[in-house]
């Protein structure tokens, strides 16, 4: 009976606030003021003794702990006033606000913590941290946020700031990590489901100069359609993943047009799975350079759409590094977008992992992006790698170990008025291709050096293919295996190129089914050998035909001497056709150049200070 007429009494004293608080045109300050207790018990209550309603503001401070679970409602619900509060939601649970606070600074601060245990939790705006700190546990339950930013999760702002995530259903719109001064503001998954309610985003470090703003993803699923990492000028931000799922239909790091610092960490088992991502933010830059870092030691990553790295950007470091795991994109584009690239550092670095793409790697793409990509292990797999896709472009590709199979491999694929500066440096692992091009499209400098492992160009392996083009094949060690070499271009409108094939000492193995040095009127086309003291060198072989024209050189390196009689075999053929239009002899050589049915040899080799060139053909 008593139970009875306390329910009528608060239900009336509840009406009765709707009514006063309407007739004010006010919301009532309500504070909860009993150590712990719970929500729906009106005596545990001040300001006035009655239980909140929807227009009420109310109040957790005093380091007291209220604890709901049944239906409960507030306009703002404040949690920290001076001194901490504490929110218990428990199983039953339907607490509705349109503001949720943990430690307000407009409210004097004071720490906030509120755990959540199951129970359903809907609010406008979650806010946590402004001053002080703030934690928000959720281990069950489900948390619905269907406000846009303004409103929505917003994380930190001048205190430490955390929202931990065990299990549970997180349904939000808008979430950011703001951070300002903060020491820390952090989303923390160890489980569950964070979903979108429609057209969803994530900002982590909205605020300019913060430092530690992450989410940390260790499990769990995470849906997003905006990420963004590194949102205001001067801000650093992070997404860790090492478990669980993300799905993304853009990823930024940082965001554009603001130089910030945005860092993706990927390892163990997490699974990624985004439209397009953006490493390096396009546009006019405001505050300065903006470093991108990704940094992926495991895992699963597939682009259904573009990577696209240093986009339209200028001012920008990214640093890029596969160590582990397999990451997939339909194509990754280094420097695309004319507008505003310019001063972009790219340093791509694959220790391990698979790198695999559904069309082509064009790195560097933009005109003023100097690339360093190097390749300590992993795979490449790929069908075309475009390096040097835009005229202007300038890289290095360092392959020391690992395997890249690919289809194409193009080192300067535009002809343009810039002039293109691209090297590889091959010194261990396999490079292969069905055609590699030095030169594919125009003007440029062009250089493999190869000091070991093992390139394979099935089909073709052209220097200075193009008009312009100036390219070098330098092979100090390792094995070289092609189907056609061709010095030169073979292109019957070509009239200014340069091809060049170096063969130094007896360690490199070269081996080819047809050999093509290309017309005087072509351009230059130049064998160079450089004997060594090991016997000079291991000759080219030819399986089939070697077509000679333009110039050979022969050279020495320091202090090499040859015993009287020595004769060095330098090509060897199953047929020829042509001639050496001239013989260069270098370093102080002289000797006899022998050019035979079977093969080219260099006989009665001494030095002398006059060098009497002589070929011979039978």
């Amino acid at each position: 009976m008593n139970s009875t007429k306390n329910r009528l009494r608060a239900e009336a004293v509840r009406i009765l606030a709707v009514v006063i608080a309407a007739g004010l045109g006010q919301a009532l300050a309500m504070d909860f003021n009993v150590p712990a207790g719970d929500w729906n018990v009106a005596e545990n209550w001040t300001n006035p003794v009655m239980i909140p309603v929807s227009t009420s503001n109310a109040f957790v401070f005093g380091n007291r702990k209220v604890t709901i679970s049944t239906s409960a409602e507030a306009a703002y619900l404040g949690f920290g006033k001076g001194t901490a509060g504490m929110g218990e939601i428990v199983d039953g649970a339907s607490l509705t606000a349109n503001e949720i606070f943990l430690a307000d600074k407009n409210w004097a601060g004071g720490n906030g913590f509120v755990t959540q245990s199951g129970g359903t939790v809907t609010a406008g705006t979650l806010f946590m941290g402004q001053g002080a700190v703030a934690c928000y546990t959720q281990q069950a339950g489900v948390v619905h946020l269907p406000s846009d930013y303004p409103g929505g999760l917003i994380i930190g702002r001048g205190g430490y700031s955390e929202y931990v995530m065990h299990e549970g259903v997180l349904s939000y719109k808008y979430m950011m990590t703001e951070n300002g001064s903060s020491p820390m503001a952090r989303f923390v998954q160890y489980g569950g489901i964070v979903t979108n309610d429609g057209a969803s985003r994530i900002h982590l470090a909205f605020s300019q100069d913060t430092t530690n703003s992450l989410y940390c993803q260790y499990g769990g699923a995470t849906y997003v359609g905006e990420l963004m990492i590194g949102r205001n000028i001067g801000s650093r931000a992070a997404y860790i993943i090492t478990n669980g799922v993300l799905r993304a239909g853009v990823i930024y790091s940082p965001m554009p047009n603001v130089g910030a610092l945005g860092e993706m960490q990927i390892s163990g088992s997490a699974t990624i799975v985004v439209g397009v991502a953006y490493l390096g933010s396009y546009g006019n830059l405001s505050g300065g350079a903006a470093t991108s870092v990704w940094n992926q030691t495991g895992g699963s990553v597939s682009n259904t759409g573009n990577m696209l790295i240093g986009y339209g950007a200028n001012n920008h470091v990214i640093n890029f590094t596969l160590a582990g795991g397999d990451l997939y994109a339909a194509r990754i584009l280094a420097g695309v977008g004319s507008a505003y690239t310019s001063g972009i550092v790219l340093n791509f670095t694959q220790m391990g992992g698979v790198l695999r793409t559904g069309q082509d790697i064009e790195l560097p793409y933009g005109p003023t992006l100097n690339t360093i990509w190097s390749m300590q292990g992993g795979m490449v797999q790929t069908r075309d790698v475009m390096f040097g896709r835009a005229p202007g472009a300038t890289g290095r590709w360092d392959i020391a170990g690992g395997t890249v199979n690919i289809t194409n491999l193009y080192l300067g694929s535009d002809v343009g008025a810039e002039t293109n500066n691209l090297t590889i440096n091959l010194s261990g692992g396999l490079l292969v291709s069905r055609y590699t091009a030095l030169g594919f499209g125009g003007q440029g400098t062009y250089t493999i050096n190869q000091m070991g492992g093992t390139n394979l160009a099935v089909s073709e392996l052209s220097l200075g293919r193009n008009s312009g083009a100036d390219a070098t094949y330098h092979i100090s060690g390792g094995r070289l295996v092609v189907g056609t070499l061709s010095v030169g271009s073979t292109l019957g409108s070509v009239t200014n190129s340069v091809g060049r094939f170096h063969v130094i000492g007896s360690a490199p193995q070269v081996e080819a089914a047809s050999y093509v040095q290309c017309a005087p009127d072509r351009g230059q086309s130049t064998l160079e050998l450089t004997l060594d003291r090991n016997g000079g060198m291991r000759p080219i072989v030819v399986s089939g035909t070697a077509t000679l024209n333009g110039i050979l050189s022969v050279g020495l390196t320091n202090n090499v001497k040859f015993d009287p009689g020595t004769v060095v075999t330098v090509m060897t053929y199953n047929a020829k056709s042509g001639a050496f239009a001239q013989a260069n002899l270098l370093d102080g050589l002289d000797c006899r150049v022998n050019v035979l049915a079977k093969m080219i040899t260099l006989d009665k080799l001494r030095p002398s200070t006059l060098p009497e060139t002589i070929i011979t053909i039978r």
